[in-house]
C-alpha cells in the first residue's frame, strides 16, 4: 500500500491553495523552477512530489517530503494522475510516467 493512497482529490486541491497562501512560488524560485514533474492547475504549476507531501500532511497529519514519497516526483506524478490531474513530466522520453504529458516545445512566430 502507497503512502499516498490516504489522500484523495481534495486533500490534492487545498494542499494547493496552502501552497499559494505560502507564498510556494518564491519557494520555487529560490530552488531554481519545479522538479521534472509537475502538477498544472487552472494556469499554475507546482512541484507533484511537495503537493502531494502537503496533501498527505492535510489527510493524516503527517507532511512527506519528496524523499519520503515512494519514487519520488514520479511516485507522486502518478497517483496524481489516478485522481484526475494534470501532470507534465518533463523527463526523458524513456523515463516518463505513463498518462503524464511532456513539454510541448515553444514555437518562435515570424513577423
Amino acid at each position: 500500500m502507497s503512502l499516498l493512497n490516504s489522500i484523495d482529490r481534495d486533500h490534492v486541491l487545498t494542499a494547493m491553495e496552502t501552497w499559494d497562501a505560502a507564498g510556494g512560488a518564491n519557494y520555487m524560485l529560490v530552488r531554481g523552477g519545479v522538479s521534472t514533474h509537475v502538477l498544472m492547475h487552472h494556469g499554475k504549476e507546482y512541484d507533484a512530489a511537495a503537493i502531494a507531501g502537503i496533501a498527505h500532511g492535510l489527510a493524516t497529519g503527517r507532511t512527506l517530503t519528496p524523499a519520503d514519497i515512494p519514487g519520488g516526483g514520479a511516485g507522486a506524478s502518478k497517483h496524481l494522475v489516478r485522481l484526475g490531474f494534470d501532470i507534465r513530466d518533463d523527463s526523458p522520453p524513456t523515463e516518463r510516467v505513463p498518462g503524464t504529458r511532456a513539454r510541448t516545445p515553444r514555437t518562435s512566430s515570424a513577423s
